[in-house]
């Protein structure tokens, strides 16, 4: 299985937290992001709406890879809102 297949099945799931970051900016949505993961438990999933184009490409995803959180980002269309998943992992 590739790292990319990996990543894809570990953010599979139901939510058990949702987070709508439409129209906060960094480091708001960060912030936010990691509030939200502090108080998950492990192994939960945590999905995040968010429009600002930093948090989505940069400082979110930056974020997941230093901790080695999977993550999985989903654009829609030309509206500008992404929704990231995010595994809490063991």
């Amino acid at each position: 299985m590739s790292e990319i297949e990996r990543t894809l099945t570990a953010v599979e799931g139901e939510p058990e937290v949702r987070l709508d970051l439409r129209g906060k900016t960094d480091p708001h949505a960060l912030i936010a992001v990691r509030d939200a993961l502090r108080g998950l438990c492990t192994g939960a999933l945590l999905e995040v709406l968010a429009d600002d184009r930093t948090s989505v490409d940069d400082t979110i995803p930056g974020y997941c890879e230093k901790r080695r959180y999977p993550y999985q980002i989903e654009r829609a269309g030309t509206s500008g809102t992404a929704t990231i998943r995010i595994r809490k992992p063991s």
